[in-house]
């Protein structure tokens, strides 16, 4: 998911240097976000399953 996020953003690139950099610090502000709720989700799962 990380990687489909961050080539994502990559193609979403304009033609400079502000835009790279904007698009870097989106995509890994919404990989971490990612990361949060799908770990939230496999805690509630492996709770709800008492595993």
């Amino acid at each position: 998911m990380i990687a489909i996020i961050g080539c994502f953003q990559g193609m979403e690139v304009e033609g400079s240097a502000e835009s790279l950099g904007q698009r870097t610090t989106l995509s890994v502000v919404q990989a971490l976000f990612l990361v949060i709720v799908i770990d939230a989700f496999f805690a509630l799962f492996y709770l709800e399953i008492d595993f």
